[in-house]
C-alpha cells in the first residue's frame, strides 16, 4: 500500500499507529515516511528525528493520508506535494516491530549510494535532517530499520521496522 510516490507498506503485522500530532506550521514540510519524534518543547507537535534518538514511544515514521471526502486534498497545490505532510496538518506516527516498508532513495541521506551502501542486513537510522543514513550494526546505535533488499535500478529499498 502506497502513501506517496516514495513510501508505502509491504506488511502490517504489529503495526502501531499512534495518535495524531501536528507537524510544524512553518519551514520545510516533512516527507511522508521520514523519521519523526514528538517535540519535547512543544507537546502535540512532531519534528524530524535526530540520529541521537533511540527508537521508542513517541518516535517513528510519519504517515499522512491525502484524501478528503471529495477525494482531493485542497492543501495540495502540485502533484509533488503529495510526497509531503502539509504544513500545520495532523499526521500519525507509525512503528511496530516487523512492519515492512518500502521507500525510494529520496528518503535516504544524500551520501548514501543505493548500489554500494544498501545491502541486506544493514541498519538505517535518522540522519537528523528528515532522512535515513546507513549504520554499521556493530556501532552503539539502535537501528530503526533493517534492510531486507534494495534495487539500484528503481531506487527502492525494502526494510523492516525494529521497534
Amino acid at each position: 500500500m502506497s502513501y506517496s510516490r516514495n513510501f508505502g507498506f509491504r506488511s502490517f503485522e504489529n503495526i502501531v499507529r499512534n495518535a495524531r500530532f501536528r507537524v510544524p506550521a512553518t519551514g520545510t514540510p516533512i516527507k511522508i515516511g521520514a523519521p519523526v519524534s514528538i517535540d519535547g518543547s512543544n507537546p502535540g507537535r512532531l519534528v524530524a528525528a535526530t540520529e541521537a534518538l533511540a527508537p521508542g514511544t513517541g518516535k517513528g515514521v510519519v504517515l499522512y493520508e491525502h484524501i478528503l471526502k471529495t477525494g482531493v486534498d485542497t492543501s495540495v497545490a502540485v502533484p509533488e506535494d503529495f510526497d509531503f505532510v502539509p504544513l500545520d496538518a495532523y499526521a500519525q506516527v507509525v512503528s511496530g516491530p516487523g512492519v515492512k516498508v518500502w521507500f525510494k532513495s529520496g528518503l535516504l541521506n544524500a551520501g548514501v549510494d543505493i548500489a554500494d551502501d544498501i545491502d541486506p542486513g544493514v541498519g538505517l537510522v535518522p540522519d537528523g535532517a528528515g532522512k535515513y543514513r546507513v549504520t554499521d550494526l556493530l556501532e552503539d546505535e539502535v537501528s530503526w530499520f533493517i534492510v531486507e533488499q534494495s534495487n539500484a535500478s528503481t531506487g527502492v529499498v525494502e526494510a523492516r521496522i525494529t521497534f
